[in-house]
């Protein structure tokens, strides 16, 4: 027998826009073998993309890269698709590695230079082997300087994360907490220069069980958050508000009952998102507006 092996290459494309219609430009890779690739606008033609390497096979780095997009006003297709018109060409910066063993991650764009990246750390050998952390990096041009690596939770083990800046001194976390059955937990951090102040943590989604979620900024204080779980994969959402440095949470609500997988939150105005979803059920992808 034969057997055949894929590899993966991960890899941009910027698009130029006539209407409503789209023409992608020529797709450039950027690396030869990714995994949960997560990205950030932070300016018209620059995009940070973070990234788990998996080129070394199970033991994975964690990158930091700087897409330039060469043109007068584009921007190249990231994981949450904004694009802008005219330009065609790409030009990638040397990785920058910021730890190794990180499973989920996500990014948030804190100012056109400054960013923001939480992610669940796998220590071999520690007490709890999945904690999860936060990093502040800063961009100069192409050049990429991370500050100290802080944990927001070392007590129990961490699986899904996410992150969204409210200003560019304060995000809300979210994350998956594995050691209370998965369980969601929730909470405000403060940013100064490069460190984090974290802040007591809300629970939301008790009871049951996520299995992925995304979280967005609607304003500087209030967010959204999209969640697909529970017993029958019902895809769940919750607003939420910041008032202080506590966090509050809505009464639950559903946007579809069963199946659903992997929303996507997509800002429009201060009340008004867009979900983009996986119905398992219809084999589809969907948009809902909220």
């Amino acid at each position: 027998s034969t057997a055949t092996t894929t590899v993966a290459v991960t890899a941009a494309s910027a698009s130029s826009f006539s209407g409503r219609t789209a023409t992608p430009g020529s797709v450039q890779p950027f690396a030869a073998r990714t995994y949960r690739v997560h990205s950030a606008r932070l300016t018209d033609n620059k995009i940070l993309n973070v990234y788990k390497d998996d080129i070394s096979g199970s033991t994975a780095d964690y990158y930091g890269i700087v897409g330039t997009v060469s043109g007068t006003s584009s921007a190249f297709r990231a994981v949450l698709a904004t694009l802008n018109a005219d330009g065609v060409s790409v030009t990638w910066s040397t990785p920058t590695p910021i730890t190794t063993d990180v499973s989920y991650s996500d990014i948030t764009r804190l100012s056109d230079t400054k960013f923001a990246v939480v992610f669940e750390h796998n220590i071999t050998g520690a007490a709890n082997a999945a904690e999860g952390k936060a990093v502040i990096g800063t961009v100069s041009g192409t050049t990429i300087t991370m500050g100290s690596i802080q944990s927001f939770e070392s007590s129990s083990a961490v699986g899904e994360v996410g992150i969204t800046a409210l200003s560019d001194t304060g995000v809300v976390i979210a994350y998956e907490d594995d050691g209370a059955s998965d369980e969601g937990k929730i909470l405000y951090a403060t940013i100064s220069g490069t460190t984090f102040t974290f802040n007591g943590t809300t629970d939301f989604y008790s009871g049951q069980a996520i299995t992925a979620f995304d979280i967005k900024a609607l304003s500087s204080t209030d967010f959204a958050l999209t969640i697909d779980g529970g017993t029958a994969n019902d895809g769940d959402f919750y607003t939420g508000l910041v008032s202080g440095t506590s966090v509050s949470v809505s009464a639950v609500g559903t946007l579809l009952t069963g199946q659903t997988n992997r929303t996507s939150i997509a800002p429009l105005t201060s009340d008004k998102f867009v979900v983009s979803y996986i119905d398992i059920e219809d084999i589809a992808g969907t948009t809902t507006d909220n």
